[in-house]
């Protein structure tokens, strides 16, 4: 019987993590980073930029996905990326319930899920964390096979777990990042007391599959893209200029911004923590004045007076500012995440070097790659500790555990532990089952969809946002926009997908900072040229355009060539004006 209530309760839980990542398939038209990454699948291969390659893993899967049924559609590849996360979490979570307890793993995946802030179809992302979360997995479980002596099974897992991680800097470059993962090969060496030349030879095992994934990437990336090799190297070369003229791309930048977010959120939840201390005080001198512990009602008035004092300051720090309950904001989940993280990255370390027989070698392990997972995933990204917030896949069940295993038993402990869990539950399932990136509002919902598009068929969106987009829609069939070339100037690169219009420019998203001046004035050049044979792109320029402080040169140039062709205004509302000559 309780084989069979197992079963099913896994089985309810699968099901669940498997829809969760579906829930809003059909929800949101953002056209800028959503719609950008869509336009990189749709036209990879004629895009020249080097931001291209250096997620080129990613635009070779979406364009893949892409091929699929109705792939070519925005719900249909936000189905297909849905899927993925899906898959991988369930992989996950019956990887966990091994060595967890199923209600650890469970309630951190639901998390981990409805975190996800980052739209979907971002492959670069995503596949960025199903790549290092298989990665721990399988070398995890090599691991597990080398200490029961199954020394086959551990090298083909220690190779396949290298060539994973290898392959995967072609997903992207800061990938590189992953190799850390072998500290648990070492972790793991040491906690059962191998040899250095043993710890070696699995090292270079990993190794090995390593430099075949590397291998593997170069020539997939020399056969797959347009330029090859030569391409890979300027996007070397462009990536350097980047992290050097952006300092929110710096490596101290990414490697500190996170920890300021963290040690916020953690100071938010002081006030928590020193009501505990001082309630196990007072009990301690309650007891020595009773010369007795409490025990019966005095005992449970006590706890149900400790909790309502918890809940209250709970009230007073949500006053102050310490969460929101507006679900389309970040704001509703930053801090507890912040508190969930930050406890995490404390208890993770502290296991690595207490000593303590409810600890196992299997806990340590986890705890390693938790922090391993919060520590790297935001190398590569300017989004300060958002990364880590969106991938906690791995780390979530973790810490979940960790927080649960470690305190000592005591009322006061538990109760603060349930109300913070309690808290970062209710905000992350508030968010996730409201929010949908770039076209969240707490004042327009998202009930109206989208005529005439086979592209945008069966998505939803506000009204506003599809009244606009339902004009665009209309020009474009009406003026035969689809069989021209576009110039989209400002947050609006995804038009070039929706409206079905290749970019004449070798970038879509022309206004960021990192499509240089000399790569637009070169392209300016050639449009300008091709111009006088009557190849005149219609030119998309958002409302917001001068949000770009250092693109003034960039300006004045598309106005310079606008006004000596003869644009004039076809279309303007909100969101954009749209150009086209007489």
């Amino acid at each position: 019987m309780d084989k069979k209530k197992s079963v099913l309760t896994n089985f309810i839980i699968a099901l669940v993590l498997f829809l969760l990542p579906l829930r809003h398939v059909n929800q949101g038209l953002d056209i800028s980073d959503t719609g950008y990454s869509l336009t990189n699948f749709k036209w990879f291969g004629a895009l020249e930029f080097p931001w291209h390659y250096s997620i080129a893993g990613a635009n070779m899967v979406g364009k893949l996905l892409m091929g699929l049924p109705f792939g070519n559609t925005w719900i249909g590849i936000n189905l297909y990326c849905s899927i993925l996360i899906s898959l991988f979490s369930l992989v996950v979570y019956f990887f966990l319930i091994k060595k967890i307890p199923v209600w650890c793993a469970a309630l951190g995946l639901i998390i981990a899920q409805m975190l996800c802030w980052c739209p979907q179809v971002i492959l670069y992302n995503y596949l960025t964390y199903i790549f290092l979360g298989l990665g721990t997995v399988i070398i995890i479980t090599a691991l597990d096979k080398g200490n029961d002596g199954n020394k086959k099974a551990e090298g083909i897992l220690f190779v396949s777990a290298g060539f994973m991680l290898g392959a995967e800097t072609l997903v992207r470059m800061a990938n590189l990042s992953h190799m850390a993962l072998i500290l648990l090969v070492w972790f793991n060496g040491l906690l059962k007391k191998q040899s250095v030349r043993e710890i070696i030879r699995k090292t270079g095992i990993c190794l090995a599959g390593y430099v075949i994934g590397l291998g593997f990437a170069v020539v997939l990336m020399h056969i797959g893209t347009p330029s090859g090799l030569s391409g890979f190297i300027n996007m070397l070369g462009w990536l350097g200029n980047v992290t050097q003229t952006a300092d929110s791309y710096s490596p101290v930048a990414m490697l500190l911004s996170p920890f300021a977010d963290y040690l916020d959120a953690l100071r938010w939840m002081l006030p928590f923590v020193l009501v505990s201390l001082l309630a196990v005080l007072f009990r301690k001198i309650l007891e020595r004045v009773l010369k007795h512990e409490l025990t019966g009602n005095i005992s449970r008035i006590y706890v149900v007076l400790y909790v309502l004092f918890q809940l209250l300051i709970l009230r007073i720090l949500y006053g102050r500012g310490m969460f929101g309950l507006d679900y389309n904001e970040y704001f509703s989940f930053i801090r507890p995440a912040g508190w969930l993280v930050g406890a995490g990255l404390v208890a993770g370390l502290a296991v690595l070097v207490i000593k303590d027989d409810r600890i196992s070698d299997s806990d340590r392990l986890l705890a390693l790659a938790a922090v391993i997972a919060i520590l790297i995933v935001p190398l590569g990204s300017n989004n300060r500790s958002y990364p880590a917030y969106n991938n906690l896949f791995i780390a979530g069940p973790v810490i979940i555990y960790l927080i649960h295993r470690l305190p000592p038993r005591r009322a006061e402990y538990r109760a603060v532990t349930i109300i913070l869990l309690t808290l970062i539950t209710i905000q992350s399932v508030g968010f996730g089952s409201t929010f949908v990136f770039r076209d969240s509002s707490a004042s327009e919902k998202r009930d109206t969809k989208i005529e005439n598009s086979d592209i945008l068929t069966a998505m939803k969106t506000g009204r506003t946002r599809a009244r606009e987009i339902n004009e665009l829609v209309d020009l474009t069939r009406k003026n035969g926009y689809s069989s021209r070339s576009g110039i989209f100037y400002g947050d609006i690169a995804g038009l070039s997908y929706a409206l079905d219009i290749p970019s004449e420019m070798h970038g879509v998203w022309v206004s960021l900072e990192s499509y240089n001046w000399k790569q637009w004035n070169d392209e300016m050049g050639r449009i300008v040229y091709e111009s006088m044979n009557g190849n005149y792109p219609v030119i998309f320029i958002a409302k917001d355009y001068m949000k770009y402080p250092n693109d003034e040169l960039k300006r004045e140039s598309l106005k310079d060539f606008m006004e000596d062709s003869g644009y004039v205004t076809v279309l303007e509302n909100d969101l954009l004006t749209v150009y086209d000559v007489k």
